[in-house]
């Protein structure tokens, strides 16, 4: 059975380690847009009927209302829950629509010095968030994780930026 998971922010970090096997309990789907970031371990991720195995180093991509779930083995992950709400509180519609343009894969590869930098970027918004919780500016650096993502996605691809 298909069961919504309600996030109770609009834009929202979760880290978290698995050290043994691991699986959600239901497909479940929710209004934000999810980056599964993989720091250890290997997950598969079914969404849309797709088999999708993430690994170090990957980011999974699901879409705003995509069926989903996750299984494997031990692993340790980042979670980043962005709404499209949250997103029109500081940005465009134009400028939204390129944000969320590393959407159209399922997943990304990086190099170990690109999930770095990602890494960085999730731990400064983590703290920028603690510290100040209603007034920061974490939405700048989501902006520039977004953009890493998707020129990231794009050089996959084969394209020209």
């Amino acid at each position: 059975m298909d069961t919504k998971f309600e996030i109770m922010y609009p834009f929202y970090i979760e880290s978290a380690s698995h050290s043994h096997k691991f699986s959600m309990n239901t497909f479940h789907y929710h209004l934000e847009y999810e980056l599964y970031f993989m720091e250890e371990g290997v997950r598969n991720l079914i969404m849309d009927n797709k088999l999708i195995t993430i690994k170090k180093y990957d980011v999974g991509l699901i879409n705003s209302n995509m069926i989903h779930h996750t299984s494997g083995d031990a692993c340790t992950r980042t979670l980043v829950y962005v709404s499209t709400n949250y997103l029109r509180r500081f940005f465009t519609d134009k400028t939204i629509k390129k944000l969320l343009s590393c959407f159209s894969k399922n997943k990304v590869s990086l190099s170990p010095e690109v999930f770095s930098q990602c890494k960085k970027m999730l731990t400064n918004m983590q703290k920028e968030i603690s510290d100040n919780p209603k007034d920061n500016n974490s939405f700048i650096t989501l902006a520039n994780l977004l953009m890493l993502l998707g020129d990231e996605s794009a050089i996959t691809l084969g394209v020209n930026l």
